[in-house]
């Protein structure tokens, strides 16, 4: 088995296997799926009324692009496009003669905030992504993903492909800027310091780790976020307590809302990742 393969194999296994858990640690399953439903008659009476992305993927064999439009209602903006495509050329979807296809190939994504959609729309809309990056990244070209390796009271984060492969890696996606992440971890880092929290980060140009206790619960938290997109209760509750100890240091908020979009966007990727698979 080739590097390439490996990592694919190693990342299908990986989510079939934690699947269950993240439904469990999601408060609404309904907005965090990976199995699209399937198309019946009243569909559109299921579609949630809500903000998000209206997305189409289109791939060939080595590449794919992600065509979004940010909706203030799914409902009403999927009847929208379905009844009329010709009105939403950005999204591409004339290209597909049966308006069954057309309907299977429209996908949604659920955003608690719909400034989270507008985000995801600028980071990914008509971008060109390789289907399989490992197999053409160098050097020069270290490719789009973030990747996780996790080890026992401790995860670390490359913000480019510059670590081997090895058991356990996890592609996470194009999570943001490699700049304002080691910004927003190095601020985390610091307000934990300020109300005496022990936990080591190790902050490099294009990677970071953290390193914590063996009981510490806020480190299981921390991998949730980055590895399913899921905010835990402890990691919430830190935040409320820092709010209270930081009162006028406005880092607790910042972080915090950058937590919150940095879910959304690794949420956005799983199911991005399933759509491919």
């Amino acid at each position: 088995m080739d590097d390439i393969q490996f990592l694919l194999t190693e990342t299908l296994s990986h989510f079939d296997k934690n699947f269950s858990e993240v439904d469990a640690l999601n408060t609404n399953p309904d907005e965090f799926s990976f199995e699209w439903p399937s198309k019946t008659k009243d569909q559109e009476d299921r579609l949630p009324e809500s903000a998000g992305l209206l997305y189409h993927i289109q791939k060939t064999t080595s590449l794919f692009v992600i065509r979004t439009f940010v909706s203030q209602n799914i409902r009403q903006d999927y009847e929208s496009i379905l009844a009329a495509p010709e009105n939403y050329p950005s999204l591409r979807l004339m290209e597909i003669e049966s308006a069954e296809e057309m309907a299977t190939t429209l996908r949604y994504f659920v955003v608690e905030n719909p400034c989270h959609a507008e985000l995801i729309h600028s980071y990914v809309n008509n971008r060109r992504f390789p289907r399989f990056e490992e197999s053409v990244c160098n050097i020069s070209d270290p490719g789009f993903s973030w990747w996780m390796v996790k080890k026992e009271n401790r995860f670390q984060v490359a913000l480019t492909l510059s670590l081997s492969v090895e058991s356990g890696m996890v592609k996470l996606g194009p999570l943001g800027d490699h700049q304002l992440a080691l910004r927003r971890m190095s601020e985390f880092e610091s307000m934990l310091v300020d109300v005496g929290f022990a936990m080591n980060f190790q902050l490099e140009t294009n990677r970071f780790s953290v390193d914590g206790a063996e009981d510490d619960v806020l480190m299981d938290d921390l991998r949730d976020l980055f590895e399913f997109g899921v905010i835990g209760n402890d990691l919430e509750n830190l935040f409320r307590l820092l709010a209270i100890k930081l009162p006028n240091d406005p880092r607790p908020e910042t972080t915090w809302f950058y937590f919150e979009e940095l879910a959304a966007m690794r949420r956005f990727w799983i199911q991005t990742f399933y759509d491919l698979t």
